[in-house]
C-alpha cells in the first residue's frame, strides 16, 4: 500500500508539472467531459482546444515602438515569432535564477445538468540551478450535493523527494524517495510551466499590447489576436494576456475561456526566488532515501 500512494504522488506531480497528458494539459476535469476525482487536480485546468475559430479580445496598437533588443526572445514588433525561443528563455531564466511560481483557478459549468464548481490553488518555489523545490496544491471541486478537497506537498533537496498526500478521509501519507533524472525534469516543470506556456503561445496568435518599464525592467505584454485561436475542443470565446521582461522570463499568463456550458479562468504569476526552507511535516533525516 505505501509503495502504491507513494506511486500516486508522483504520478500527481507529473501531471500537475505539466509532464503529461495532450497539448501541455494540467490536470483539473474539464467539466465538459464527466469528471473524476478531485485528485486529479493541480490547482490548474485543462488548455481549452477547438477546431473552431472563437472570439478573443483585441489588444490595443502599441504605446511606443521600442528597440528590438527590448523585445524577449521570440517576440518582436508585430508579435510572437518564435513560440520555442521564447518559452526555452523563460525556462532557463527561472532554473538558473529560482522563481516562486503560483496558480489560481476557476471553472464553474454544468455536466449533464448538474452544476459543477472547482476552485484551485498552486505554490512552487524553486532554488537557483534547480537545487530545491517545495510545491503544494489544493483544490476543492463541488458536484452538485458532493464535494471533494486535494492537499499535496511535496519538497525536493539534491537528494530525495518527500511527498504529503492528505487523503479524504483525513488520513495523510508522507514518503520518501530518491531524486532522479525524471523528477529533475518534473522538479523542474513544477515551476516553469514550460508545457502550459508552449501550448498557450502556440494555440493562438500574439501581439504586442505595449512595452514598458517596470520596476527597472523592460516588460513586453502580449494578448490573444482576435479570431485565431485554433484547437480541438468547441470553445466560443478565448482571452489570453501574458507579460514577459526582456530576458524572455514571463511574469504572469493569464486565460479565460468558455465552452457551451463552462466558464474557465486560470492565472499563473512567476516573481523572485524566496528561500526553499524544508517543511515540519517532512522526515528529520530526509536526505536520503531510508
Amino acid at each position: 500500500m505505501r509503495r502504491a500512494l507513494q506511486t500516486v504522488a508522483v504520478v500527481t506531480l507529473l501531471l500537475a508539472a505539466g509532464c503529461s497528458g495532450p497539448n501541455g494539459q494540467t490536470t483539473t476535469t474539464a467539466p465538459d467531459v464527466a469528471p473524476a476525482t478531485p485528485t486529479q487536480t493541480d490547482g490548474s485546468t485543462p488548455d481549452p482546444t477547438t477546431t473552431d475559430r472563437p472570439s478573443t479580445v483585441d489588444g490595443p496598437a502599441n504605446d511606443s515602438v521600442p528597440d528590438a533588443k527590448a523585445y524577449p526572445p521570440g517576440v518582436l514588433a508585430d508579435g510572437v515569432t518564435n513560440v520555442t525561443a521564447l518559452v526555452s528563455a523563460h525556462r532557463s531564466s527561472v532554473v538558473a535564477d529560482g522563481a516562486t511560481m503560483r496558480t489560481t483557478t476557476r471553472t464553474d459549468g454544468t455536466v449533464d445538468g448538474t452544476a459543477i464548481r472547482i476552485r484551485g490553488n498552486e505554490t512552487a518555489r524553486l532554488a537557483p540551478t534547480a537545487s530545491h523545490l517545495r510545491w503544494s496544491a489544493g483544490a476543492t471541486t463541488t458536484r452538485g450535493n458532493e464535494t471533494g478537497v486535494l492537499d499535496e506537498r511535496y519538497w525536493v533537496n539534491e537528494s530525495v523527494l518527500v511527498s504529503r498526500v492528505a487523503a479524504p478521509d483525513g488520513n495523510v501519507t508522507v514518503n520518501v524517495q530518491n531524486r532522479s533524472a525524471a523528477l529533475d525534469r518534473v522538479v523542474v516543470s513544477a515551476a516553469t510551466k514550460a508545457r502550459i506556456l508552449r501550448s498557450a503561445l502556440s494555440n493562438a496568435d500574439y501581439d504586442v499590447r505595449n512595452v514598458t518599464e517596470q520596476d527597472g525592467r523592460t516588460v513586453t505584454t502580449l494578448v490573444a489576436r482576435n479570431g485565431t485561436y485554433r484547437g480541438q475542443r468547441p470553445v466560443s470565446t478565448y482571452d489570453a494576456t501574458v507579460s514577459v521582461a526582456a530576458s524572455g522570463r514571463v511574469l504572469s499568463l493569464d486565460r479565460t475561456w468558455q465552452t457551451a456550458n463552462t466558464r474557465y479562468h486560470d492565472e499563473y504569476v512567476w516573481t523572485a526566488a524566496t528561500p526553499v526552507e524544508k517543511p515540519a511535516w517532512a522526515p528529520g533525516n530526509a536526505t536520503t532515501r531510508p
